[in-house]
């Protein structure tokens, strides 16, 4: 029985491989510094938002979203930009606390989409580093920069709102939330497929 329901259930996450993909977006409490400087120095993850969508439809799949508790005072000038305050956060829980529901989540996806994704999944790695998870993490294998598939618009880098005014006319009414730039990178990642610059 065991053996039928662990060929079911790998059978489930390869199909998942050929079929889904997360989009997601983090916000923070600053910009990451250097390679070499000490971890606690590195930007704290406030905010996660991951949509998982067909890979062929963009249809929604799953979701996840969530604030961590952090231990460090939020920027002043990160309120200023995201809204996210010391009080937002302070009920709840740690990232560690969210382990487990990520992995389930990230679980036998093949592709992650994030704009500037690099910075993205740094802020991941860097949190999952803090609880000696990093190695162990279900990491998909195939990463799509929107920042860098959009070079070829303008020859420059893009920030989201300007990527989706390019296509859609208008800057998104909402914007620095996790929530808001996943479901505006959704947009312009179908308008980017579309023009034949992303798969």
């Amino acid at each position: 029985m065991q053996d039928s329901l662990y060929r079911s259930m790998q059978g489930k996450i390869r199909i998942q491989k050929m079929s889904s993909m997360i989009f997601l977006d983090t916000e923070t409490t600053g910009l990451l510094k250097p390679d070499a400087a000490e971890m606690q120095y590195q930007p704290h993850m406030t905010e996660f938002c991951g949509v998982k969508v067909d890979f062929e439809t963009l249809e929604q799949i799953d979701a996840l979203e969530y604030f961590c508790k952090i231990p460090v005072p939020v920027p002043e000038f990160i309120t200023k930009i995201t809204g996210i305050n010391d009080e937002m956060l302070a009920n709840e829980k740690p990232f560690v606390y969210k382990y487990d529901e990520m992995c389930e989540f990230f679980l036998g996806t093949k592709y992650v989409v994030a704009h500037n994704l690099m910075f993205d999944l740094r802020v991941l790695y860097d949190e999952l580093e803090r609880i000696d998870r990093s190695m162990m993490f279900p990491w998909p294998f195939k990463w799509i920069c929107t920042v860098e598939a959009s070079m070829p618009i303008e020859h420059r880098r893009l920030r989201l709102p300007l990527l989706h005014e390019h296509y859609y006319g208008h800057v998104p009414a909402k914007s620095h939330r996790a929530y808001d730039d996943v479901h505006t990178l959704i947009k312009c990642y179908s308008a980017l497929r579309k023009d034949g610059l992303v798969d």
